[in-house]
């Protein structure tokens, strides 16, 4: 629910996608390679859990003749209401106790197993006899876009920049960007990257995050919802690591701006 700028050094789009790869989201993005791994479940929390949630919530059953009751109160519009009521069942494989004539639950309804619920709740499945889950334990996006939100964040040093830079696509109510002096890629040395440093501290880094040339990321914190993130999981000594890393780039490498969502 976060978007948040990176800053990548591709020779094409081509390259830019692989060295994106190894970050995706497996649980949006589907694709299960060589970055996704089986990651066990911690069976103490899960089984805690299971118990708890057999204590706070009503089973499915349950909810369905608390539903009915609340319908049957009200007095205006019964036969309507009735109807909907009538609607109302439980799913069979929830149907663990018999029910009498009418529909009412003659006892009540048992939870989920524990499977069902590992499987419900968590997404997990059993490999070899344990549950776990798949995903990509470094997993920083779960969709991107070249420019996106920050569409034309690179300013341009000269008009020589105009038939090598380019733009993406602009991010959701967000303007295409139309100044000729500013791109979403370019090449890294008719970029103006004194012209972007930003006024109250020079020395930030203009993006979130950047993938440097061993292809590792790098970031300012741990981006998580809504925009939270724990500072605790940012690249040492983050500002000065982006400005060397763009430093050391070769004046001919192309630099990407990329809006990462996760």
């Amino acid at each position: 629910m976060s978007h948040f700028t990176v800053l990548v050094a591709a020779k094409s789009e081509t390259e830019l996608s692989n060295l994106m790869q190894p970050f995706h989201e497996f649980e949006c993005t589907g694709i299960k390679d060589k970055y996704v791994e089986f990651v066990l479940a911690d069976m103490a929390e899960c089984k805690a859990k299971y118990e708890q949630q057999k204590e706070d919530y009503p089973t499915f059953g349950e909810f369905i003749v608390m539903v009915r009751h609340m319908l049957h109160t009200f007095s205006f519009r019964r036969s309507a209401l009735e109807r909907l009521s009538r609607t109302l069942s439980v799913p069979s494989r929830l149907q663990r106790r018999a029910l009498e004539p009418g529909g009412t639950v003659q006892h009540v309804i048992d939870h989920y197993t524990f499977g069902e619920f590992m499987d419900d709740w968590y997404g997990y499945e059993q490999r070899a006899g344990s549950w776990g889950r798949w995903t990509n334990p470094n997993n920083k996006w779960d969709w991107w876009a070249i420019g996106g939100r920050w569409t034309g964040l690179l300013k341009l040093a000269s008009t020589e920049a105009f038939e090598l830079a380019g733009n993406g696509k602009p991010g959701l109510m967000t303007s295409p960007n139309t100044d000729p002096f500013a791109a979403d890629f370019a090449p890294a040395g008719l970029v103006d990257w004194e012209a972007m440093r930003e006024g109250d501290d020079p020395q930030t880094a203009l993006t979130f995050a950047f993938i440097d040339t061993d292809g590792k990321w790098r970031q300012r914190g741990e981006m998580g919802w809504w925009a939270s993130v724990d500072e605790s999981q940012s690249t040492p000594d983050y500002n000065s690591t982006w400005w060397n890393f763009v430093g050391s780039l070769a004046a001919d490498q192309m630099v990407y701006v990329i809006d990462c969502h996760i």
